[in-house]
């Protein structure tokens, strides 16, 4: 069409009609490490809560594994951004002519809340732990 351009600034979608192995396993791995830490998360906190519900949830071990998912949350999420970056800039780098395009448009933000919020929650149960302590001293 006349007088139509692709904004620089913007991103373009489109398929490849006949991928090489290659871009298939780049594109998995665009992909796969995020998944990966989700259920890596998603199985700790099952194993977390489902101790929680079966006995005393305010044990210095239920700070200790929510501190822990913590980490691997932020730790795991900032490994999971940069290699589907990596990534992403691999895959652009087989199909565009011009070189590389590397926008991330993903925030590594998301990751990093979410592992506060899990750091929070351990601070919360350390706190009832510690006030726990201090009533059975008092009893």
């Amino acid at each position: 069409m006349s007088g139509v351009v692709v904004d620089p600034g913007g991103s373009t979608a489109f398929k490849i009609s006949d991928p090489s192995l290659g871009q298939r396993m780049i594109y998995v791995a665009t992909m796969l490490p995020g998944l990966v830490l989700v259920a890596e998360i998603a199985r700790r906190m099952a194993r977390l809560l489902g101790a929680a519900q079966n006995s005393d949830p305010f044990t210095a071990r239920t700070v200790h594994d929510l501190n822990a998912v913590a980490k691997i949350t932020a730790a795991g999420g900032l490994a999971v951004w940069t290699l589907t970056t990596v990534a992403h800039w691999a895959l652009s780098a087989t199909m565009l002519q011009s070189g590389t395009a590397l926008h991330p448009d993903e925030s590594i933000l998301g990751w990093l809340a979410v592992g506060l919020v899990f750091a929070g929650f351990a601070q919360l149960i350390a706190r009832g732990v510690a006030m726990r302590a201090e009533l059975d001293t008092l009893i």
